[in-house]
């Protein structure tokens, strides 16, 4: 890696300023005692002007202006999907340091020539998947890692939400154009629970199956998604995601032979949630204290992390990697899907 300066506050920039950017993401770098938010630019500049605005930073005239920038040393971008290859590279190329949305690029083959050009170009490249730092989510991990669920024979994760298919204009959302999105419910919300299954139970996926359908939109993405796959130890996995519901809960079960437990909307973009275990047919509720600024503590943590990359000229907690199998996992259920029958995941070393 290549070592940059070691000083208190790292300079950010932002890349895209729409939803989770805006009313996520941004808030929680600011509470960062380790950041200071130089500006942001986003494809419509009136766009990143009212941000700036807001957040008292510089609203950039373009992505090129603020990658000049030599204050700025990590940037967060949150562009839509068919823009991060070509902001990631550009940010590489000024010798930034990314964290980056989720998913990394359109297609698995994009994700990889991102990873790949990070690489060549010495700078580090974190995968902004921010449920990993809910407390709850380290709590179910700590427990299947120290054994007191026993062996996990089972687990699910189901994220989603309902998802308008008009633009307030009356034009289309980008998310429905699987050229620009990679995919739908399960690409953009899926993915989140495929990495999380990944993390607590500390397996990984060798296979995969799946079920796609379009129920209720008209559109070329799924709007409803199922799948079901395989860990290295035999366990069984599921993830569901649909974007055609309204009052879904989310929710992961972690099934095992001593007890079971059962979390409730803690897949969210605010760091709440409900748990339960069981050792029989009665569930009996676990007590959870939210942390300071929960609607954006997620986010401190993730720009903290990089933070602490930086600073200590060390590797992120978060890699390439993690995203790559994530996502491999999703396209290779949607290719499974449409064969009809059970896909190996690649593999990635």
């Amino acid at each position: 890696m290549a070592r940059v300066k070691d000083h208190r506050r790292i300079g950010w920039g932002v890349i895209g300023c729409g939803g989770i950017a805006d009313k996520r993401t941004i808030p929680g770098m600011k509470l960062s005692a380790r950041t200071r938010l130089i500006g942001v630019a986003d494809r419509y500049p009136e766009v990143a002007k009212r941000v700036a605005q807001a957040q008292q930073c510089e609203a950039f005239a373009s992505v090129e202006a603020m990658l000049r920038n030599p204050d700025i040393e990590a940037v967060y971008i949150a562009s839509p999907v068919f823009l991060h290859k070509t902001h990631a590279m550009q940010a590489a190329d000024a010798g930034k340091q990314i964290l980056l949305e989720k998913p990394l690029g359109v297609t698995l083959a994009e994700c990889r020539e991102v990873a790949a050009y990070c690489r060549r170009k010495k700078v580090r490249l974190m995968p902004a998947l921010m449920m990993r730092f809910h407390p709850l989510h380290r709590q179910l991990r700590q427990w299947v890692a120290g054994g007191q669920l026993g062996r996990i024979v089972q687990a699910r994760a189901q994220l989603s939400h309902f998802h308008v298919e008009y633009n307030a204009d009356g034009s289309r959302n980008w998310r429905q154009d699987p050229k620009k999105s990679g995919g739908g419910a399960l690409m953009d919300m899926g993915i989140h629970c495929v990495d999380l299954l990944r993390v607590i139970t500390g397996r990984e996926i060798v296979n995969v199956s799946a079920r796609i359908e379009t129920l209720e939109n008209d559109y070329k993405i799924e709007d409803t998604g199922v799948l079901l796959f395989s860990f290295d130890n035999g366990a069984v996995g599921i993830v569901d995601s649909t974007f055609a519901a309204r009052g879904a809960q989310h929710v992961i079960e972690l099934y095992g032979t001593e007890r079971s437990v059962f979390v409730e909307n803690s897949i969210s973009q605010i760091e709440e949630g409900t748990w339960y275990e069981a050792t029989g047919p009665i569930k009996r509720k676990l007590p959870y204290r939210k942390r300071p600024n929960y609607q954006y503590a997620m986010y401190t943590s993730e720009v903290d992390e990089m933070n602490r990359a930086i600073m200590e000229d060390d590797a992120p907690a978060i890699t390439p990697r993690d995203a790559l199998i994530a996502q491999a996992v999703v396209q290779t259920g949607y290719q499974a899907a449409k064969a009809g029958r059970r896909l190996a995941i690649p593999s990635f070393r």
